[in-house]
């Protein structure tokens, strides 16, 4: 329990950081002077946090429920003058992406991580951030107001990625097997290979996950009265930001010089070979191509001019709209 001294200390400095955020540092303290007469410091102390996180949260400079890290860290900084404080509040790019801090900052829940408020957000997601706030919970309790955490985990990220029924490759041995995930167990996952066999992988570091799939946005339809007897033609993908072929255009177009069924590696070594696309630093980019013409075949009304061939695993071109 904190006296009423050190409540009067923190509380001057919280005072005099309300008055900076609207915009008035060279208040000269008289207004202070009106809090500093009464005598129930620990009553003040409620009232001006509750002032600071309504202007903090206006500012954008942390969220509510970040508010209380937020401003032990400011009462920190200048009682104690901890680098770490210092670090918090001069750097300018977050530890968790490297974007920048100008949007708001709070601090990480897993560790003391400058966090930009996406990655606040997304951290949420994480398989072990409700153990993380428990924790906290229960140091505060036991009067350690300087938890730095129970850690971060980064495979947590990669956990969050694995999907039940998504196709990726794992690790055995020096070798690369292209597997199923197909359940989830109490200590990782079990996988199935293309020939029906199956094992656990408890490692999520075994595994090599697909790049981000490429979705196909099918245009609207600009039939006018004129247009409604013509025989629609198939659409082409939508182009890439940067003006060249998107994987799945490249793969159409693959398809139709080739003229015959192809499973996705030889799409995307036809691909390569005709110089209509180019691979990124993705591993994988056939389990990409796989996953991203599944689901475009699947949407209703798809213009995707590609069909599962005859042959187990290939696609063939179809020439017309589905």
């Amino acid at each position: 329990m904190k006296t009423n001294d050190e409540y009067l200390k923190e509380n001057r400095i919280i005072y005099f950081h309300i008055a900076e955020e609207n915009d008035f540092p060279d208040d000269d303290g008289e207004g202070w002077a009106n809090w500093n007469d009464i005598i129930d410091q620990q009553r003040v102390n409620w009232i001006l946090r509750e002032m600071l996180t309504g202007v903090l949260v206006a500012n954008g400079k942390c969220t509510e429920y970040d508010s209380k890290k937020y401003i032990d860290a400011l009462v920190e900084k200048q009682l104690t003058g901890k680098e770490q404080s210092e670090n918090f509040f001069s750097q300018q790019k977050c530890n968790r992406c490297g974007g920048t801090l100008k949007g708001g900052r709070t601090m990480s829940r897993m560790n003391t991580d400058c966090l930009c408020l996406e990655c606040a957000e997304a951290e949420k997601q994480h398989p072990d951030y409700q153990k993380a706030v428990e924790a906290e919970i229960a140091a505060i309790r036991n009067g350690n107001r300087n938890f730095e955490g129970i850690g971060y985990n980064p495979n947590g990220d990669s956990i969050m990625k694995i999907k039940i029924n998504q196709k990726c490759l794992v690790k055995v041995g020096k070798n690369e097997v292209e597997v199923t995930v197909k359940a989830q167990t109490a200590k990782g996952w079990l996988v199935e290979t293309a020939k029906g066999r199956t094992f656990p992988v408890n490692d999520p570091a075994r595994f090599i996950l697909p790049e981000a799939e490429v979705v196909l946005t099918e245009p609207e339809s600009t039939a006018t009265p004129e247009t409604e007897n013509v025989t629609p033609q198939p659409e082409n993908p939508v182009k890439s930001s940067s003006g060249k072929p998107s994987m799945l255009e490249a793969a159409v177009e693959a398809l139709k010089r080739s003229g015959k069924p192809m499973n996705v590696k030889e799409i995307i070594a036809a691909m390569i070979d005709a110089n209509l696309w180019e691979p990124g630093p993705g591993r994988t980019p056939h389990l990409s191509l796989s996953s991203t013409i599944q689901r475009n075949l699947k949407k209703p009304n798809s213009q995707l001019p590609i069909k599962k061939s005859e042959e187990r695993g290939k696609f063939e071109y179809t020439g017309e709209a589905k």
